[in-house]
Formats: C-alpha cells, sequence, structure tokens
C-alpha cells in the first residue's frame, strides 16, 4: 500500500528469499517441493454456505438469500488457505468490505451481500470462539465502522 514500515518490507523480501533458498535446496536434496495448488479456484463453497445457512435460519427463523451467501462465501474464501477461512478479524472485515465496494453497486445480490456481511462476521466470530470484545470490533467494522487505531497496535486508519 506504500505505507507499511521498513520492517514489514525488510520482513517480506527475507521471507521471499528463505522461500527461493528452500526451494533450491530441495532440489539439490533431490527432494520434490510440495505441489503447488490454487488459492482461487475450485472452492468447493458448499459446507461453509450450508453451515452459514443452518445457523441464520435457526437465528432468525428464516432463510438468507442463497445468492448473497454464496457470494459472500466465495469472496471470503478465496485466496485464503483453507486453515484461515472461518479467522476473522477487523483488518480481514475491512479487506472484504473494499473489495465488494467494487462489485456493481445497485445489483441485489451486492445489496444482499453488504447486509448480510455483519451476520456472516458474528458467525465467523462464533466458529473461532473469538473473545466477545475482539467479536464486537469486527462486527462493528462489518456494519460499516472505520477499524480503529487500537485494532492493530502500531498502525493507523
Amino acid at each position: 500500500m506504500g505505507d507499511e514500515s521498513r520492517a514489514v518490507m525488510d520482513n517480506w523480501f527475507r521471507a521471499s528469499r528463505r522461500i527461493h533458498d528452500l526451494a533450491t535446496t530441495l532440489r539439490k536434496r533431490g527432494k520434490p517441493l510440495p505441489e503447488t495448488t490454487s488459492l482461487y479456484h475450485d472452492l468447493d463453497t458448499t459446507p461453509m454456505v450450508a453451515a452459514f445457512t443452518d445457523w441464520y435460519t435457526r437465528r432468525h427463523g428464516t432463510e438468507p438469500d442463497p445468492d448473497a451467501v454464496e457470494a459472500l462465501a466465495e469472496e471470503w474464501m478465496e485466496g485464503a488457505l483453507p486453515e484461515t477461512w472461518y479467522a476473522v478479524s477487523p483488518h480481514r472485515v475491512e479487506f472484504q468490505r473494499t473489495l465488494i465496494g467494487d462489485w456493481t453497486p445497485d445489483n441485489p445480490v451486492t445489496i444482499a451481500v453488504k447486509s448480510l456481511l455483519p451476520e456472516w462476521v458474528q458467525w465467523h466470530c462464533e466458529q473461532s470462539d473469538l473473545p466477545r470484545h475482539l467479536a464486537d470490533r469486527a462486527t462493528a467494522v462489518a456494519a460499516g465502522d472505520r477499524r480503529a487505531p487500537s485494532d492493530c497496535a502500531g498502525q493507523t486508519v
């Protein structure tokens, strides 16, 4: 983004170099590299969609818009490691709001997704047993609040 600290950028390039060195060493030793997989294709959103829909229906007595849930699951999961699919933070929520903000604004699915996002975040907070004070911050950002500087020590919004 351009406002990263020197330490952050040093670590970024250091990590890239270490990955390169590790791959070179493994190749020299005749060890296979792990198979690469895309985090952007062939996502199976069905389990997450079904689990959220069940939770939402129990909570509200009605099912959420299935197209909105599917679109939200795809956006949330795309590009993320499967182990982090249920992770939630004000940063991640803010990032998702930015991505969704690029969708066609008057599209019914876009409107439904924006409306559903706070519930989606609340569900993820419950799935990951996030402490209440952190869940409240993430949910507030999902509802439109700006991320607070206190959400990340050392950074400003």
